[in-house]
């Protein structure tokens, strides 16, 4: 049988090992007393093969954890092994008390690393298995989140009780609820409020800019009032789910980086983000949006995001954007004119689908010299293996070609593509569609980072 730990799966696991060290330690802050005691985690690692996953949950034991072998279920795949051989098996593991020390926890991750290698496995995750929940009772409820380990406070009304805990355990991020009936009451805090989240209908957010220290917000719908979010001098990241009622000249802000909004009704052009001069991220699902006039001055956008733009027939400005490097389009039918796409020199990332028109994907590979991974699901206005062989930097595409076009069959491929230098990683061929589709993955160190690079993953389809 094959071995199990590549160079990839060795360089990603070792990667990832400061940064979940960093992100346990945040998390067994929040929970005070737990942090001064040793504890016990859950831990785990993959391989292909019983016997080995049998032999490391052996020796797991003999070490003092509590562990077992058993067969894997597909979700442990990650990301950059998903074209691979997936792992068959996993030793599974509940640690002895560990000593809960950046250094101590450091030396442990390493022994595991290096006991996972000699049993051909790879050490691949670890977690204190904390509860969420800090604290709840009918003022509050103090949570802290598993994925980043920073303290949410949703405050019920506002007592002696909420703002001793909103204090002692430095919140940076406030949810008010119904009994808040203003603002205001956190002024005395807005030194450390950076982020307010999902807030209650009944709180007026006219009263903003009290939280003058602000860098972003979240709302899952649009209040029935809205602040002018200019007047908030650090606010940096703006999402609403539900935008229909926003006016977009509330968000004319100079020093906004990211932007989501969903069905912003009132955003009839572009040119009413002008001023958002430092905007890095623009995510828009259902705009009515006839072209993209105004992009031209968002010269520091990088990631743009459009959905359901049903109203779009033109993008001829999107090629003003010369240091774009993530696209995603997805349902836009009247548009019938991809070419302002083609001349994007700076794409890293993009997913097309749900257009009217056609695309030259092959050819727009000879000027997309930076494209790691894309996925065109438009029909392709010609078929040029050879282009896609010669492309050195990419690691995935996913390429519809022309209707009724007759692929080759996988062997015949994997020649003419290797026979340009490129190892094939993987090749799926999809030959009975309305335009047959090909899947393909070279080795690349794409594949060896720890995680997909910011933005290399559909946000508005899913």
């Amino acid at each position: 049988m094959a071995g199990f730990l590549t160079d990839e799966r060795r360089a990603r696991s070792l990667t990832r090992g400061p940064g979940v060290i960093e992100r346990q330690l945040r998390i067994l802050r929040a929970h005070r007393e737990a942090a001064a005691q040793p504890q016990s985690v859950d831990f785990g690692f993959a391989t292909n093969d019983q016997r080995k996953a049998e032999q490391l949950a052996a020796e797991l034991t003999r070490l003092g954890h509590q562990a077992k072998a058993k067969p894997a279920t597909g979700y442990l795949a990650p990301w950059s092994s998903r074209h691979l051989e997936h792992p068959t098996w996993v030793a599974s593991a509940r640690s002895a008390p560990l000593t809960m020390q950046e250094a101590a926890l450091s030396q442990w991750v390493a022994a595991m690393q290096v006991l996972g290698e000699t049993h051909d496995s790879e050490f691949t995750h670890w977690r204190w298995p904390a509860p969420d929940l800090l604290a709840r009772n009918d003022d509050y409820c103090l949570t802290v989140d598993p994925f980043d380990g920073h303290v949410d406070l949703t405050m019920y009304r506002w007592t002696a009780a909420t703002e001793a805990a909103l204090v002692e355990n430095a919140v940076d991020c406030v949810s008010p609820g119904n009994g808040i009936e203003s603002l205001k009451v956190l002024a005395r805090h807005a030194h450390q409020i950076r982020k307010l989240k999902s807030p209650s209908d009944n709180v007026s957010l006219t009263d903003l800019p009290v939280l003058h220290e602000l860098e972003e917000i979240y709302l899952p719908s649009a209040p029935s009032t809205h602040g002018d979010y200019r007047l908030l001098p650090k606010l940096k990241a703006f999402s609403c789910l539900d935008a229909e009622t926003l006016s977009p000249q509330s968000l004319q802000h100079p020093g906004l980086r990211s932007l989501r909004l969903y069905r912003p009704r009132k955003l009839k052009s572009l040119n009413a983000l002008a001023p958002c001069s430092q905007l890095q991220s623009l995510e828009l699902r259902g705009a009515p949006l006839a072209n993209l006039a105004g992009i031209e001055s968002l010269r520091q956008l990088h990631t743009l995001r459009l959905a359901h733009s049903r109203s779009l027939s033109d993008i001829s400005d999107l090629a003003t954007l010369e240091g774009l490097e993530v696209l995603e389009m997805f349902k836009a039918p009247k548009l019938t004119s991809l070419q302002a796409i083609e001349g994007l020199k700076s794409l890293r990332w993009i997913f097309m689908h749900g257009a009217a028109g056609p695309i030259d994907s092959f050819g727009a590979l000879k000027r997309w010299s930076h494209l790691q991974s894309g996925e065109l699901l438009l029909p392709a206005t010609q078929v040029d293996w050879a282009t896609l062989a010669n492309h050195h930097e990419v690691a995935q595409l996913v390429l519809y070609t022309q209707p009724g076009v007759a692929l080759p069959d996988e062997a015949r491929l994997r020649t003419e593509l290797a026979a340009h230098g490129r190892h094939v990683r993987s090749l799926r061929l999809y030959p009975k569609g309305e335009c047959p589709a090909v899947d393909v993955t070279f080795e690349s160190p794409y594949w060896r980072l720890p995680e997909p690079p910011a933005g290399h993953h559909r946000t508005v389809v899913n």
